[in-house]
């Protein structure tokens, strides 16, 4: 599982880079610099307290991510509505569909972490924890059908896929220690996440046809997939590298492999999510010993 627990949000998006930081909470942000421009666009902080916002719709109008330990969505035009406050637990989405009206993650409940999902119709469900001792969502497809996660079992995470109408499906850990599922395509044939065996972690890519193939750690002492686009063609994520304070984000794609993009001008980067059409990430950069929400324009 990843390291977020009981009270970090975060959400996925699409991405060239965009460093968003603090300006008094003034919001400079457009759906044209979100899907087209390269370079540094400051977000401010929304108006929020501590936020990470690491989702976006793919008309750029919907937000996902949290604030002060409550998950939350954002729109320009009502702010931010937050989704776990009202049952007193801290929340994490993971994930956004592409029209910004479902969206997956988790939440604590007694100390047990459970599987969410949030619609603008019918607002939070907690799905439980599908018989193991944890369970988490780290992502959902394009249309809101499809989530991606993993389940705790044994102390050990087990790759799981989920659908509306036929639940979680444990795929296990492919013959590693553990392994889990962060990103699936529009039609759920293909997803990204990782698997790790001796301490070592390595991105993967699945498909339903050909199962698993480990794509190693791009260069660095451990890797992870963290959302991918729609079409299955684009994901990113994370490198880690010998500096545990230096992360470096990464993308990958089905023509050209992996990409180290480093630290993106701060000292560590992420990349948590990607617009469904692959043409914008989200995620984070630090800056000065300080967080900044983090846009990146992929060139195609």
């Amino acid at each position: 599982m990843r390291g977020w627990v009981f009270g970090l949000c975060v959400l996925a998006v699409s991405s060239g880079p965009v460093l968003a930081g603090d300006t008094q909470g003034q919001t400079k942000l457009t759906t044209a610099a979100i899907l087209g421009v390269e370079g540094t666009v400051d977000l401010g902080t929304l108006g929020l307290q501590d936020p990470d916002m690491t989702g976006v719709s793919a008309d750029g109008v919907v937000f996902v991510g949290r604030a002060n330990f409550d998950a939350l969505i954002w729109t320009k035009a009502q702010g931010a509505t937050y989704v776990t406050n009202t049952c007193d637990c801290a929340g994490v989405l993971m994930g956004v569909s592409a029209d910004g009206s479902e969206a997956a993650g988790y939440m604590g409940v007694n100390y047990t972490d459970h599987a969410i999902i949030w619609n603008r119709a019918e607002g939070l469900k907690d799905l439980g924890t599908f018989g193991g001792r944890h369970a988490q969502f780290q992502g959902i497809s394009a249309d809101g059908v499809i989530a991606v996660g993993t389940i705790e079992i044994d102390d050990r995470d087990h790759a799981m896929i989920w659908t509306k109408t036929g639940g979680a499906r444990n795929l296990g850990t492919f013959g590693h220690t553990s392994a889990e599922f962060d990103g699936i395509s529009q039609d759920g044939s293909i997803a990204v996440g990782w698997v790790q065996s001796n301490l070592e972690r390595h991105g993967i890519v699945w498909t339903n046809t050909e199962g698993v193939t480990d794509l190693g750690a791009f260069g660095g002492t451990g890797a992870q997939l963290n959302a991918v686009s729609a079409d299955g063609s684009v994901a990113v994520g994370t490198v880690f590298t010998h500096d545990i304070y230096s992360n470096h984000a990464v993308i990958w794609t089905k023509a050209g492999g992996g990409k180290d993009l480093g630290t993106m001008g701060g000292t560590s980067a992420e990349l948590y999510g990607i617009s469904a059409d692959g043409s914008v990430a989200i995620g984070k950069v630090e800056v000065g010993g300080v967080n900044h929400v983090l846009l990146y324009a992929i060139s195609k």
